[in-house]
C-alpha cells in the first residue's frame, strides 16, 4: 500500500516495477484527457487546480482552468471556467489555439513569415508582413496628406486641393476641373482681359496706383499707342520716344508736344 505523508509514495516494489502508476483521472491538477470540450464541465470543480490543462480530442486542442474561489460572501462554493489554452503564465482564458478559431480572420492561412494584426476599420484580423523594428503604433494624415491607418502596411499620399491634380511628375493644374473652369468664366465676366487671336485685349479703363514696369525682352515696340488704325505714340525696344506727325494743327495746351507734318516740333504754351 502506498505511503500518506505529505504526499502520496509508492513502494519500493512498485516504484521499481518499471509498469505504469496507478490511474491518475482523479489526481487533482493532473494533465489528461477529454474526447469532446462538452466532457470538461463533468470534471468535478473538486479535482481541478486553478490553471490545469486539459487536452480535448474531437477539437485537437488544450483547454485551460480558471478556478475561482469561495469568498463565503458572494460565492459559496468553488467555481471553475474553462477556454482554449492560450499559454503558460496567462492565468487561463483568453484568445484561441490556432487561426480556425478566429471567426473574423479574411485572410486564410499565414504564409510564412507573417503575422495577424487587428484592423479596427475593417473588423477583422488580417495577414501582415513583419519587417523591421520600431514603436510606431499609427500614422496619420496631416493637412495637405490623405491615408494613414493603424493597422497593416499603410501609405500617405498628397491632397493636392481643387483645381490641381497629383501626377507622377508632380501636382500640375487641372485645367479640365469645375473649379479652373469657373474660375475662367469669373475672369470672363469682368471683362478685364480676353483673347483676341494671339493677344490679349480690353475694352475697360485701367488704373493704376502704383508704379508700372514694362519688362520687354522680345522685338518690335514694347509700348504703342493708337487711335483707331493711327499710331499716333510708340516707343521703340532701344528707347527711342516716337511722335507721329500731325497733319492737323492740334489745338494748343499747355505743357503739350506735337510734331507736325512738316518735320518741326512744337511746344504748347
Amino acid at each position: 500500500m502506498p505511503l500518506y505523508t505529505s504526499k502520496l509514495e509508492l513502494t519500493s516494489t512498485a516504484s521499481g516495477s518499471g509498469k505504469a502508476i496507478a490511474d491518475v483521472e482523479f489526481v487533482r491538477g493532473a494533465f489528461r484527457t477529454v474526447a469532446t470540450a462538452g466532457e470538461l464541465d463533468n470534471i468535478g470543480v473538486e479535482q481541478v487546480a486553478d490553471g490545469q490543462i486539459v487536452w480535448v480530442e474531437a477539437e485537437s486542442s488544450t483547454y485551460q482552468a480558471t478556478l475561482v474561489l469561495a469568498d463565503y460572501v458572494n460565492t459559496f462554493s468553488d467555481t471553475v471556467t474553462w477556454s482554449t489554452f492560450s499559454g503558460f503564465g496567462s492565468g487561463g482564458g483568453g484568445g484561441a489555439s490556432n487561426i480556425g478559431e478566429l471567426t473574423d480572420v479574411t485572410t486564410g492561412s499565414l504564409s510564412n513569415g507573417q503575422v495577424l494584426q487587428y484592423n479596427s476599420s475593417t473588423g477583422k484580423w488580417e495577414a501582415s508582413s513583419v519587417s523591421g523594428t520600431g514603436d510606431i503604433s499609427a500614422v496619420f494624415a496631416g493637412d495637405g496628406l490623405t491615408g494613414g491607418g493603424s493597422a497593416g502596411s499603410v501609405s500617405l499620399d498628397i491632397d493636392p486641393g481643387l483645381g490641381m491634380q497629383l501626377t507622377t511628375d508632380g501636382i500640375t493644374l487641372d485645367t479640365g476641373s469645375t473649379h479652373f473652369t469657373n474660375a475662367i468664366a469669373a475672369l470672363a465676366d469682368k471683362n478685364i482681359f480676353q483673347a483676341t487671336g494671339s493677344i490679349y485685349s480690353t475694352n475697360q479703363e485701367l488704373e493704376i496706383t502704383g508704379s508700372l514696369t514694362i519688362d520687354w525682352s522680345s522685338t518690335g515696340k514694347p509700348l504703342s499707342i493708337t487711335s483707331g488704325s493711327l499710331e499716333v505714340f510708340s516707343v521703340s525696344n532701344n528707347g527711342v520716344l516716337n511722335l507721329i506727325s500731325q497733319s492737323n494743327t492740334p489745338s494748343a495746351t499747355e505743357g503739350s508736344l506735337y510734331f507736325g507734318n512738316d518735320k518741326n516740333l512744337y511746344l504748347g504754351v
